[in-house]
């Protein structure tokens, strides 16, 4: 990380705002060098208050009231939007197209048209559009008085609730829309849900996928190393992975599992039995992916599982979600309960450092999101590469996959409007019916979904996905 000398300003609730940056360089494996620039206010000659607007992504400072919270967030993104704009533009770049992920970076949209005299076609070619979820902190709203206050002096009002305008607020994913010539969701259910809620709008979608290279446990990059040849270059390689020698597949899962398994022995003290199913759920906390799902009836959870399966958890809170860190103390106290016949364990410090390990040593990763908030489900992806088994509810990528190959690569249960309840028992009797008599009882089929899963981590990865964004959002 080196300190940027370059240096821009952006007018924010009236005053100058000086904004500089520092420059992250990452190289790829053909030594190719792509710079993140990670914008800072944190500059003596700025108001302390605006030294606040880029100390932390999540601010967990002084505002006490949502309003509060609302300007502070409103004056991150002029700071990301505009003054990532003309930051770029100060140390020489010319964008031909802009790429903004969700509306939070909507305001470079209004930075360009003012370039442009307002010009709309001129400023819809600059930009695509990719909305990633359908809760609301996604699509955020500022009042109109606080935009008034904050953007005003830096953009004619009309102009951006023109653009922008929602009922007396400025809607961050309408102007982002507005202002853009190609938008799209991450997975098919996901840009269908995008169209429901902005009818007036064409959203295709792009489903998500997963750098190989990056989540690809040891074990299976050497087995596809000697059977599958150059498949992290060409990953379609992969389709042939119905040709891999079961015994290796299966070697290969058990160093995942005992890697794990120690991890967990080392990291929290304690053992767990190498050949009971071993169930993952490893994501954001959020009330919307249902951690506790599982935990809904408690006795038919200990009936199904007692002696057969051991579950694990892992994930983090949003700072401000009361919510998620409710759940990870409900976690903590039900594992407390139903440790003498389904051992529980909670892996904290969850992050990258981790998460491949987590993923690779599961027999089953757990997805358990309530339809159709889910915008993909990276997660499950990221298992189909290391041969673990998913078992999801019907949302993201799982929905647009498992309606023509649930029972082949894994199970989904529950449907879009049963409740939490009815998902937890339909959850139940996946577990009961399918999982575990699969996996104790007929061996040489839990294998061929393994295959079958890496045959599919050749569509979900990063290289398709980028040759279609390349083909389809930045032409």
């Amino acid at each position: 990380m080196r300190k940027r000398t370059e240096e821009i300003k952006v007018e924010i609730e009236g005053r100058k705002v000086t904004i500089g940056a520092e420059e992250y360089i990452i190289k790829n494996g053909h030594g190719t060098k792509v710079p993140i620039y990670f914008l800072d206010t944190k500059i003596e000659e700025n108001k302390i208050e605006d030294r606040e607007i880029s100390e932390t992504c999540y601010w967990m400072g002084k505002p006490t009231t949502y309003e509060e919270h609302q300007r502070h967030r409103l004056k991150q993104e002029m700071v990301l939007g505009i003054g990532g704009v003309r930051f770029l533009e100060r140390i020489g770049y010319k964008i031909r197209k802009y790429h903004m992920n969700e509306g939070h970076t909507a305001l470079a949209t209004l930075e360009i048209a003012n370039k442009n005299n307002w010009d709309l076609r001129e400023t819809k070619k600059r930009f695509s559009f990719t909305t990633h979820t359908l809760v609301p902190a996604g699509h955020e709203r500022f009042p109109l008085e606080m935009v008034k206050n904050t953007l005003e002096s830096s953009f004619p009002l009309d102009k951006i609730m023109e653009y922008g305008g929602d009922e007396n607020h400025l809607n961050m994913t309408k102007l982002a829309m507005s202002l853009s010539d190609y938008h799209n969701g991450v997975s098919k259910k996901n840009a269908e849900a995008a169209r429901e809620m902005f009818p007036q709008q064409k959203i295709d979608h792009i489903t998500n996928g997963i750098h190989l290279g990056s989540w690809t446990s040891g074990s299976y990059k050497g087995l596809f190393d000697c059977h599958l040849p150059g498949w992290e270059e060409d990953p379609e390689k992969l389709k042939d992975a119905m040709t891999l020698p079961s015994e290796e597949v299966w070697k290969a899962h058990l160093e995942n599992k005992s890697i794990l398994l120690d991890l967990v022995e080392d990291e929290h003290g304690v053992k767990l039995d190498r050949n009971r199913l071993t169930l993952g759920w490893y994501r954001r906390i959020a009330e919307y992916k249902r951690p506790t799902l599982i935990f809904a009836d408690r006795e038919r959870l200990k009936r199904i599982g007692a002696g057969k399966m051991q579950i694990l958890f892992a994930g983090k809170a949003h700072p401000r979600d009361t919510y998620g860190k409710e759940a990870i103390k409900q976690i903590h106290e039900e594992s407390e309960t139903i440790n003498g016949e389904v051992p529980t364990v909670f892996i904290e410090d969850y992050g990258m450092e981790i998460s491949p390990t987590l993923i690779a040593g599961v027999d089953v990763l757990l997805n358990t999101p309530r339809p159709p908030n889910e915008a993909s489900g990276t997660s499950g992806m990221k298992a189909l590469s290391n041969g673990v088994i998913n078992v999801s509810s019907w949302d993201g990528w799982i929905d647009e996959e498992f309606k023509t190959k649930e029972g082949a690569i894994g199970w989904a249960f529950g449907h879009q409007h049963e409740t939490d309840l009815q998902d937890a028992h339909g959850l139940y009797n996946v577990l009961e019916q399918k999982v575990i008599p699969t996996f104790y009882h007929n061996k040489e089929r839990w294998i061929e979904m393994q295959k079958k899963s890496i045959a599919l981590a050749s569509y979900y990865n990063t290289t398709r996905m980028i040759k279609e964004y390349t083909e389809r959002a930045w032409r």
